[in-house]
């Protein structure tokens, strides 16, 4: 492909991580789009307001800052490494496959997302796109068949991330009757990709802990070409309210000061488990306030600003929890007592 398609590609990777998207991003190439494919005699040139900005926008992601601080480590020793291979030095070639551990709605696929477009402007890949699948994308029913629908998605992802979503799922054996599982193909696949195809492409295996860690570990050929392992924490009470600001600011809301405590006994609630939703929850509930509040105004003929952007105090947030979660809503704290 062309060096437009390929920056067209970037576009589009960069755009798809924006919590919101203007016309203007939409259609607008940055200059860290348009990577240059300069290659110095002795070795890699980075992109050095590409990945800044990238850098900038990975920071801004509402808590994880472990995960941060492990990928800014390893983008410092990409970086050195390509230092001392432009002065002549023997370096050896970074591993970029990864296991993403934790539960869902942690951040997992935008993570993948700013490693594509890291990699890019170091020049460690030159698209750094992504790729994003799960075992029906690459295991078929008859023998034979999932070598190649493997094959193709390892394909499409060449010069950019793949990223396996429970990649656990492909380690299943047997099913209840007996019947052969082709997981195994896949996962012979994409071990032959991580060597053959390692300058190439970066992988990106994602899941729950204690599956991905069994998974893991159930074969040396992946606990060996996956070394680096970042564990997605779950999202505190605290950075919870914090994604729900982002929604109300992108979607042009507001919630009145008195309801903050009720959203902070709400989200207090909610039980960290695998069934835990973390960022997801947060929006879930964004949505069905929308709905509580929207039911609440619809019956005003001429509303006011403030009437069609303000969630007020408690009625909005009781609804809505009640709406939630139903029989199950539990009793969260308020100003007066306990709904």
């Amino acid at each position: 492909m062309g060096e437009l398609d390929d920056a067209k590609v970037r576009h589009a990777n960069r755009v798809a991580a924006l919590e919101s998207r203007t016309p203007a991003d939409l259609n607008l190439l940055k200059a860290e789009d348009v990577v240059p494919k300069r290659q110095l005699e002795d070795g890699l040139e980075i992109n050095e307001e590409g990945l800044a900005n990238v850098l900038a926008e990975l920071d801004s992601l509402v808590g994880l800052a472990d995960v941060k601080a492990q990928i800014l480590s390893i983008v410092n020793l990409c970086r050195v490494q390509i230092r001392r291979q432009q002065q002549g030095y023997r370096v050896q070639a970074q591993a970029l496959n990864f296991a993403f551990v934790g539960n869902p709605g942690t951040g997992k696929t935008t993570v993948a997302r700013f490693l594509g477009r890291i990699f890019a402007h170091l020049g460690l890949l030159s698209r750094g796109h992504l790729i994003e699948v799960s075992r029906s994308h690459l295991v078929a029913g008859y023998v034979g068949q999932t070598a190649i629908k493997t094959r193709g998605q390892i394909d499409r992802s060449l010069d950019g991330v793949l990223f396996i979503d429970e990649a656990y799922a492909l380690s299943r054996t047997q099913d209840a009757e007996g019947s052969n599982d082709f997981g195994a193909e896949a996962i012979e696949q994409i071990l032959l990709a991580l060597e053959n195809e390692r300058h190439r492409l970066s992988v990106v295996m994602a899941g729950y802990t204690g599956p991905m860690n069994r998974f893991l570990s159930s074969n040396p050929g992946l606990r060996s070409r996956v070394t680096n392992i970042i564990e997605f924490p779950d999202y505190s009470d605290e950075e919870l309210v914090k994604v729900f600001n982002r929604f109300l600011k992108d979607n042009g809301y507001q919630l009145a000061e008195t309801a903050y405590p009720l959203l902070h006994g709400y989200f207090r609630t909610l039980q960290r488990n695998e069934t835990f939703g973390n960022a997801r929850a947060a929006r879930q509930f964004f949505e069905v306030l929308q709905r509580t509040h929207a039911s609440r105004i619809a019956s005003n003929a001429d509303p006011t600003g403030d009437e069609l952007t303000l969630f007020t105090d408690e009625w909005d947030l009781l609804l809505a929890v009640g709406n939630t979660m139903g029989e199950s809503a539990p009793r969260v704290s308020t100003r007066e007592g306990y709904l």
